[in-house]
């Protein structure tokens, strides 16, 4: 799934977030958009899960602050 977060000034450690959630999801991708303020994240993780390991890293969010994105996929590759 990919999640976009609006960043909104939060403070907390990049680093920290992304051990954590790779912990659980090796192939999991964390970035920060300096643009759009931000956090984009592609794992195989609930909302739910996410906001679990979020709080574990020191990163407090709502449900609603996690927007899922729609899938890009079209299924060509078979995954």
């Amino acid at each position: 799934m990919k999640f976009h977060i609006p960043l909104s000034g939060a403070q907390f450690d990049l680093a920290r977030l992304q051990s954590v959630i790779t912990a659980v999801d090796p192939a999991a991708v964390i970035d920060r958009d300096p643009l759009a303020s931000q956090l984009r994240i592609s794992a195989g993780l609930s909302v739910g899960e996410l906001q679990a390991l979020a709080r574990d890293a020191g990163l407090e969010l709502t449900e609603a602050q996690i927007q899922r994105q729609p899938s890009e996929c079209c299924g060509g590759c078979g995954g």
